[in-house]
């Protein structure tokens, strides 16, 4: 049996990044290749400069193709996308003309269904992601083709919408790029696959990924349930410290990455720091200390707005047992204890150990590659975002051929 290989593309506030994976049949997850550029030419997820957006992809792509030798039109390809333009509203639809089991037509009726409604010219839904199914009044049913319904079978569903110019423009380039085949998803609807194993899905997890921004979500019953995304993440924090302490970006980034702490009682030594100006020169020392009040600080205010959204979204039937940090701003040392101080539930760093043991090489694991790795499992698990289109001809020929080709070699 070939091995299965799929590439991730992740589109982040302030990384692109990149991998190639293959699949053993083992189901263990290989990383053959990584590869990651500065995102020139976008702004929180949406294509400002679409110039600089496709060097941008192309820089990543070409560095993984060298050195992979493996050209990415010859994979799986998915690719997440994220931002506060990205909206979720609430769907549901039924059908209760049955004179069968449920078919996969119906499938694609009731989804159809579920999709339409109205929205301002410019937007469109772009994901639907099934919460549940019930027939007859019983719910908890994730997949009915084949079951018997007597009265109604009704679908609540997740819709995602977009603006028709971002998503137009994002898959233009791709194309550019020589893409043709490619599922463009969610990114924060995936990123709990890759760091959570299926009982943490099915009981209740909230996962908490901060990157260059903060993005929020909410899983229960296997599936993504709801969430939200602030623009502010750990860009905020660097840009605090570079002001604070008159020096650049890049080494105000330098800094917090080599000392930063999110509780100052994670302080060993109180370190000497040296802060240099926009020529390169020392010009003042300050302790680990007066950088972590600046993190700490801003950390909180991030924090505890997202806990307000957080508690807007919360109901009992999803209330989420902990939470699980993913992101570059998750190797912070303390950032988990501030997490449970704000949101009064347990936290943990990164992957499950059961998620780990599939994964290498192991520093895949850390957990700034939770988004690649989400998006590789969302194409493993065999999940289906896509909005349906309206049935036609060719398309009813597809089903049946499906049908009674699952019938004949007893596939799922």
């Amino acid at each position: 049996m070939k091995k299965e290989r799929i590439t991730a593309i992740d589109l982040g506030v302030t990384k692109i990044k990149c991998v190639i994976s293959e699949i053993d049949l083992q189901g263990k997850i290989n990383i053959l290749g990584f590869s990651e550029s500065e995102a020139k030419g976008f702004d929180k997820g949406i294509v400002t400069d679409s110039e600089a957006a496709l060097e941008s992809l192309k820089s990543v792509i070409s560095e993984i193709e060298n050195k992979t030798q493996i050209k990415i039109k010859k994979t799986k390809i998915v690719v997440g996308l994220q931002g506060e333009h990205v909206k979720e509203l609430s769907g549901e639809s039924s059908k209760d003309d049955f004179t069968k089991p449920v078919q996969e037509e119906d499938i694609y009726e009731i989804k159809r269904k579920a999709q339409r409604i109205s929205l301002p010219a410019e937007i469109v839904v772009w994901q639907l992601i099934p919460l549940e199914y019930s027939i007859d009044g019983l719910p908890g049913i994730k997949q009915p083709v084949g079951m018997s319904v007597f009265n109604k079978l009704t679908l609540k569903a997740l819709l995602l919408t977009i603006p028709k110019s971002c998503l137009a423009t994002i898959m233009e380039l791709l194309y550019q790029l020589g893409l043709r085949k490619f599922e463009l998803v969610f990114q924060n609807a995936t990123v709990g696959l890759g760091v959570c194993d299926e009982e943490e899905l099915m009981r209740g997890v909230a996962v908490l990924d901060i990157g260059g921004s903060l993005n929020f979500g909410i899983y229960k019953n296997n599936e993504y349930q709801t969430g939200f995304s602030l623009p502010l993440g750990g860009v905020a924090v660097t840009n605090d410290i570079a002001l604070v302490f008159l020096t650049p970006y890049h080494y105000a980034e330098k800094i917090k990455k080599e000392f930063g702490v999110a509780k100052k009682e994670f302080i060993i030594n109180d370190s000497p720091i040296d802060i240099i100006d926009y020529q390169g020169k020392v010009t003042r020392r300050i302790t680990q200390s007066q950088l972590s009040q600046v993190i700490e600080y801003r950390l909180k205010e991030l924090l505890l707005l997202a806990k307000a959204e957080y508690d807007k979204r919360l109901s009992e039937e999803m209330l989420p047992l902990y939470i699980v940090i993913t992101g570059g701003v998750a190797n912070t040392p303390g950032i988990d204890k501030l997490v449970e101080e704000i949101f009064s539930l347990p936290a943990r760093i990164g992957f499950s150990a059961t998620i780990k043991e599939k994964i290498l090489p192991t520093n895949f694991t850390e957990p700034q590659f939770a988004s690649l790795i989400g998006l590789i499992n969302y194409k493993l698990k065999k999940k289906d975002y896509q909005p349906v289109r309206d049935i036609d001809f060719f398309d009813k020929i597809k089903i049946w051929i499906k049908r009674k080709f699952n019938f004949i070699f007893g596939e799922e």
